[in-house]
């Protein structure tokens, strides 16, 4: 008797989620193809995002970025930053111990730190890395530079107690500076490194590198950041995508290898004063730490306000603007009692859609 064959059992296939990405227009390598110069619009600024822990909605948050085309470009804190202590609560910890070689480098910090950072470039978002956080270093109680890994109460390092070692080493010679030096720079060549080595070739064209985010570091620690800059990302990081954000006027020199990225603009007076009248030179402009009447503004500003800073902004030829959206609404957002993750879900996504569309008109 013939065997009757049977037909095997179908195998459904399984594909991953399929992830959104910059619609090609917006991108900024895009932009700059069509125009001869980038454009940066980073909307969404959620600075601790490498390195927190209870930040489950991440690849929702960034899918909406995409899917909404609010932007194309993101800013973050590569080092864990304690500006605030209600941000330490779910900070992963970068070291096994309180010794600063890369030897002793938490590998699971840094996987996550990689992992976060594929699923920002994947998705053809410009990801802005910020090597260091000035903010970190004030004097204020709690968190902020008393609970700084370079302050020598942290640890065992003989390290400065000077809470802006991190940049005046480039032009102090005492011991303890020197001791400062030595980890800044160990830390910062080892995870340039890193990200270089573990990224492709097509995720490291979504990489810039920003030196410090509103400090007042010298001419002298800009070269030192160049040269490792140079030394473990050379062309891969060509100079339109390196950045400094500074409190102070920045030298010729530093404007000859970085961009500068000015701070506390909010509206068109600062934006007159600020950049038209002091900053003659190619740009970025951000309204991180906008103040009206000596306080912290309402944040993000007016998306009224925000589209007429862009449009002035591209007119003058500047590259890059960034808005607070996803940041400093930090009643919902951050740890506080009762709440075990971060909370995106204020983010103002239709305002955010807006900047974008207005990007892509501008740079037709």
């Amino acid at each position: 008797m013939a065997q009757i064959s049977v037909p095997p059992t179908k195998i459904e296939r399984v594909f991953p989620a399929k992830k959104y990405e910059v619609i090609k227009e917006l991108q900024v390598i895009e932009i700059k193809k069509r125009t001869g110069k980038p454009f940066f619009l980073a909307t969404l600024f959620i600075p601790e995002m490498l390195w927190t822990t209870r930040m489950p909605d991440l690849d929702e948050v960034l899918d909406n970025y995409c899917r909404y085309q609010a932007g194309n470009t993101t800013r973050v804190f590569l080092f864990p930053s304690s500006w605030d202590a209600k941000y330490n609560n779910w900070a992963k910890d970068i070291f096994h111990t309180n010794k600063l070689l890369s030897d002793f480098i938490n590998p699971e910090w840094e996987k996550q730190v990689i992992e976060r950072i594929k699923m920002v470039v994947s998705r053809r978002i410009m990801l802005v890395v910020s090597l260091w956080d000035n903010c970190s270093f004030h004097l204020r109680q709690p968190g902020f530079w008393s609970e700084n890994f370079l302050n020598p109460e942290n640890n065992d390092l003989n390290t400065s107690d000077d809470n802006h070692a991190y940049w005046k080493y480039a032009s102090e010679s005492s011991l303890q500076m020197q001791n400062t030096g030595y980890v800044v720079e160990t830390l910062t060549r080892h995870m340039l490194n890193v990200i270089y080595d573990k990224l492709t070739p097509k995720e490291r064209k979504y990489i810039a590198i920003e030196t410090c985010n509103e400090g007042y570091s010298g001419t002298a620690w800009h070269m030192r950041m160049k040269d490792i800059i140079d030394e473990t990302w050379g062309k891969a990081c060509p100079r339109w995508r390196r950045f400094t954000s500074t409190e102070a006027e920045t030298s010729e020199k530093t404007r000859r290898f970085f961009t500068p990225v000015i701070h506390q603009i909010g509206d068109m007076g600062s934006y007159l004063d600020k950049v038209l009248l002091m900053a003659w030179y190619s740009c970025g402009i951000s309204t991180d730490g906008w103040k009206e009447k000596g306080e912290y503004a309402p944040v993000p500003i007016p998306v009224q306000t925000a589209k007429r800073l862009l449009k002035r902004a591209y007119a003058d030829g500047h590259v890059l603007m960034e808005t607070l959206n996803g940041h400093r609404d930090v009643y919902w957002r951050v740890p506080k009692p009762g709440q075990k993750y971060y909370n995106h879900s204020k983010i103002r996504w239709p305002d955010m859609r807006k900047m974008g569309k207005l990007l892509l008109r501008l740079s037709k």
